[in-house]
């Protein structure tokens, strides 16, 4: 799998990594599962 670096708001980035912890996951592994909910809710036209 290939990476990148990305600029995150770090509010956002401690709450991943709060949810991470709880849930047994790597930081950027909650923030990767975060995105791919979103990605799924907005193929299916669902909005916040």
């Amino acid at each position: 799998m290939a990476t990148a670096s990305v600029r995150i708001d770090k509010d956002l980035f401690d709450k991943a990594a709060i949810m991470a912890k709880a849930l047994n996951r790597t930081t950027p592994k909650q923030i990767e599962h975060w995105a791919k909910i979103g990605e799924i809710r907005y193929e299916n036209g669902q909005t916040l």
